[in-house]
């Protein structure tokens, strides 16, 4: 089964999408067209803690926008995830995008990290290890142009089938050690492969709370997401719910691998699920041999 990665970030039209990514493409330093050589499982995965809840996160949705438009138009894999944590759903506007699980995850970031259980918004991860202010836009930037100098220690692979019925999307995964990066022939126990649905282009209107009477736009919002430890032998499967109110044409899957003793991120891949679900609906209406 073949997998689709075109495009998986972005909701602009062509037009607009190459106007602004050619201003885009400057975020980047000294990247180029031209010169800018990347190893091919090189990537960025670029997690963002965010809530419709606080003013100061509309510089999240910014950054990540230009960072969809300049990878794109320079066919770079950065891979952003929009994580909403549910802290500031008693301040006067419920996230609708908001699960505890994230805010979990960014507890355990805040102490891993930076010995603290103080939590603050935006904050922005790159692979695992690199923590930010969201306003910190050109030292995210930086370093994200670092990491796709450096090659992943993993080369991860992923298949996934649509499972109607039982609203799951299903993924066959495959990790493999990258023998040019790492001098290890292994994989350690303590791997764990994240799984994430992510859509683009959603607008919400905010009635209520800090952004009232705005209309936000979100794109790479995870709207479902799975851990579990990776088989010793590289491969397995793992199962994502598929949230009901879902825009299909507007999803795609991220998967990563990260090191849960010091948080770096080893390997990631994307797929754009648009053809998984029309492949879906293609095999639903075929007549069954009489």
């Amino acid at each position: 089964m073949g997998n689709s990665r075109s495009h998986l970030f972005g909701s602009e039209s062509k037009s607009s999408f190459s106007r602004s990514a050619q201003k885009a493409s400057r975020s980047l330093p000294d990247v180029d067209g031209d010169h800018f050589q990347v190893d091919s499982c090189s990537f960025a995965i670029v997690e963002v803690f965010t809530s419709q809840s606080s003013s100061s996160c509309q510089v999240a949705d910014v950054l990540v926008r230009e960072i969809v438009e300049t990878s794109q138009q320079l066919g770079l894999r950065v891979f952003p995830l929009c994580f909403h944590v549910d802290y500031l759903n008693q301040t006067g506007w419920r996230d609708i995008f908001s699960n505890p699980l994230y805010t979990d995850r960014q507890k355990f970031y805040a102490r891993t990290l930076l010995d603290d259980s103080s939590l603050f918004l935006p904050h922005v991860i790159v692979n695992g290890t690199s923590s930010f202010l969201g306003r910190q836009r050109d030292a995210i930037m930086n370093v994200i142009h670092d990491s796709l100098r450096q090659p992943g220690l993993l080369k991860l692979s992923l298949t996934p089938e649509y499972e109607k019925h039982r609203s799951l999307m299903s993924i066959e995964y495959y990790a493999e050690i990258n023998a040019v990066a790492c001098e290890s022939g292994s994989l350690s126990s303590q791997l764990v492969i994240h799984c994430a649905l992510v859509e683009r282009g959603i607008k919400t209107q905010i009635t209520d709370g800090q952004n009232k009477g705005r209309t936000l736009q979100h794109d790479n919002v995870v709207r479902s997401f799975v851990s579990q430890r990776v088989s010793p032998f590289g491969q397995g499967s793992i199962t994502l719910p598929v949230p009901p109110n879902l825009i299909q044409n507007n999803t795609g899957l991220i998967a990563f691998v990260q090191d849960m003793r010091d948080m770096q991120i080893l390997g990631a891949e994307a797929v754009e699920l648009k053809t998984v679900f029309m492949r879906h609906k293609e095999l639903m209406n075929v007549s069954p041999i009489p």
